[in-house]
C-alpha cells in the first residue's frame, strides 16, 4: 500500500484509495482463521501506518479501565515518552470517565473528532504527569485525532483511535469503519477462546465423572 507520512494536504482520490487499501486489510483479519487478540491488534496498528497514521485500539478491562494494548507509536517515541513520564504507553489504563471525549465515545457509541491531540491527551494523563504536556506534544506532534468505538452486537469492547495531520471531520466514517473491522476480528477470536475454554471444562468434567464412577465400582 502507499503510504502518506506526514503532509497535511492529502489529494481526494489518493485518500480514498489509501482508505480503500487500509479497509481491505482490515477486512482481510476478519476472515483469517487462527489469529490471536495480538494478530489483531498488530494488524490494525499496521493498517494504520500504512495510511500514515498512528493509533489503535485500547480494550476495555473487567474492571472498566481502558487498557492500551498496542504499540501505537514507533519505537523511537515510545523509548523517548518512558524515560520523560516513567511510564510505558503498552499496559497504560485509565478511567475513561475522566475523558470527555473517550467517555462520548462509549456513552453514545458514536466518533468524534478533535482537531488537536492535545486535548484528549490532556483528559487521559495522571494528574502527576499533566504538567510534561507540553514535552509530550512535542514529541507526538500537534494533530488531529478521531475516536471511534469498538462494539460488536451491543458488547462494548473499547475505543479505536487515529492520529495524523491529514485527518479530517470527512474521514470519521473510515475510521468507524476501520474500529468495526477490529471489532468483528475480536469478536472471533473471543467467541474461539471461549469455545475451547468450555470443551476444556466439559473434558474435566468427564474426566471427574470417569474418575468418580472408577472408584465407586
Amino acid at each position: 500500500m502507499a503510504r502518506v507520512f506526514s503532509g497535511k494536504r492529502v489529494s481526494r482520490p489518493t485518500r480514498d484509495n489509501l482508505w480503500i487499501g487500509a479497509l481491505s486489510a482490515a477486512a482481510a483479519l476478519t476472515r483469517r482463521a487462527g489469529l490471536t487478540e495480538s494478530d489483531v491488534l498488530r494488524g490494525v496498528t499496521e493498517a494504520l501506518r500504512g495510511l500514515g497514521l498512528v493509533g489503535g485500539v485500547t480494550l476495555l478491562t473487567p474492571d472498566g479501565l481502558l487498557e492500551v494494548r498496542n504499540r501505537p507509536l514507533h519505537s523511537a517515541l515510545v523509548t523517548a515518552l518512558r524515560r520523560l513520564t516513567g511510564t510505558d504507553i503498552v499496559g497504560y489504563k485509565f478511567d475513561p470517565k475522566i475523558s470527555e471525549a473517550y467517555r462520548q465515545v462509549l456513552q453514545t457509541g458514536e466518533p468524534v473528532y478533535r482537531p488537536r491531540r492535545s486535548q484528549v491527551v490532556a483528559e487521559i494523563l495522571p494528574p502527576p504527569l499533566r504538567n510534561l504536556l507540553p514535552q509530550i506534544i512535542h514529541l507526538l506532534g500537534e494533530v488531529p485525532i478521531i475516536l471511534a468505538p469498538v462494539t460488536l452486537a451491543g458488547e462494548k469492547l473499547g475505543a479505536f483511535n487515529a492520529t495524523g495531520g491529514w485527518l479530517t471531520p470527512d474521514d470519521v466514517p473510515m475510521v468507524a469503519a476501520l474500529a468495526d473491522h477490529a471489532a468483528i476480528a475480536l469478536g472471533h477470536v473471543r467467541s474461539r477462546a471461549e469455545m475451547q475454554s468450555a470443551l476444556e471444562r466439559e473434558r474435566l468434567r468427564n474426566a471427574l465423572l470417569s474418575s468418580i464412577s472408577h472408584d465407586l465400582r
